[in-house]
């Protein structure tokens, strides 16, 4: 399954990227980092819901958008 990563703010881009490097279940990162978003794959809906916690603690507009 796909989903992307969009945020609003550039600031935090390498982070929300790391955080998605390192969270088990997400694979193949294809990045843009113009639009600032990152599309992924990921192996469960468990393991979007653990990247989601991880990403809210950035305080910021971060929008999933499931492909």
């Amino acid at each position: 399954m796909k989903a992307a990563v969009i945020t609003k703010s550039t600031e935090y881009y390498i982070s929300i990227r790391e955080c998605l490097i390192n969270t088990q279940g997400i694979s193949n990162l294809i990045e843009d980092a113009s639009n600032n978003k990152i599309i992924f794959e990921f192996t469960t809906h468990n393991a979007v819901e653990g990247l989601r916690e991880k990403l809210i603690t950035f305080g910021t507009a971060i929008e999933f958008v499931f492909l």
